[in-house]
């Protein structure tokens, strides 16, 4: 007895929705526990080598037997989460099991590992993130610590969103100041010079763009990694908060450079001989 593509492609679609919902929850990878659960599924529907094909209701009600991808999935996070506390010896994990793992290694109360961490996070919050990401990786690819099924496409599309956003917006601001300041040049015909804090966003903007990639890459990292659900939906506010923020520092640096321009254009409306409106308006 053997299952057609159409039946198999039933089966794996179920496993692909308990897989998704597994990892939702942060737990460590769960491919060993997907393929017994896919074995336990055929095992139910074929009982022999030879036999008719079943039908398509025979499948869909033996993959509905095993609950709803939410429940089954619960399930595997629940054992794989006791699992984590076994390897670790300590609680669960709080984030990606980096302090827990540290604690187990270096005999160091896991709760003084945290503090620390804490304490560093907020004295120099982008140092420590990364500092945490790369014990991360390092237990990740050298074998130390219990592995997590990361989601390349999820850790792509944040860091690239972050990137896009900024340079976006940055692009933006930049042809807007482009545009005034031309404007400027074809209705007085000079150069324009902006001199003090009015060219602000120009003497500052490669700083900020800098410095907000350099915050807040590491949240969006760490956002895409396995952590559980509620803290990805923190660090995805947190890092939507910080792009927020730079925008509104380069509204700032626009404004800036409209303020300079239209104190410098007030200065040539005020000499006739710079801009005879009178002539102008004549001509209309």
């Amino acid at each position: 007895m053997r299952l057609t593509d159409l039946q198999k492609q039933t089966i794996e679609l179920y496993l692909r929705q308990v897989g998704d919902y597994v990892e939702e929850q942060g737990a460590p990878d769960a491919a060993s526990q997907l393929n017994g659960l896919r074995e336990r599924i055929t095992g139910s529907i074929l009982h022999g080598d030879d036999g008719p094909v079943p039908d398509d209701a025979a499948v869909q009600k033996a993959v509905q037997s095993f609950g709803s991808p939410a429940v089954q999935g619960g399930i595997i996070a629940a054992s794989l989460d006791m699992d984590s506390r076994s390897e670790w010896g300590h609680d669960e994990r709080r984030w990606l099991g980096v302090c827990a793992g540290l604690a187990e290694q270096s005999g160091v109360p896991v709760l003084a590992i945290r503090l620390f961490a804490v304490l560093l996070g907020l004295i120099m919050p982008p140092l420590a993130i990364s500092i945490y990401l790369v014990f991360y990786f390092t237990g990740q690819y050298t074998g130390g610590g219990r592995k997590h099924k990361i989601n390349k496409a999820r850790v792509v599309k944040y860091v690239v969103a972050i990137v896009a956003a900024a340079i976006s917006m940055r692009v933006i601001a930049s042809v807007m100041v482009r545009l005034m300041e031309y404007t400027y040049m074809r209705v007085f015909e000079e150069q324009l010079l902006l001199v003090g804090n009015w060219n602000w966003l120009s003497h500052h903007g490669g700083g900020i763009f800098s410095l907000t990639l350099l915050l807040f890459l590491p949240v969006g990292l760490l956002a895409a990694l396995p952590v559980p659900k509620a803290w990805r939906n923190t660090l995805r506010k947190v890092m939507e908060a910080g792009l927020a923020l730079y925008a509104l520092g380069l509204c700032f640096g626009v404004a800036s450079s409209l303020a300079g321009i239209l104190t410098k254009a007030a200065a040539h409306i005020q000499d006739p001989a710079t801009l005879d409106f009178q002539a102008i308006l004549g001509g209309l």
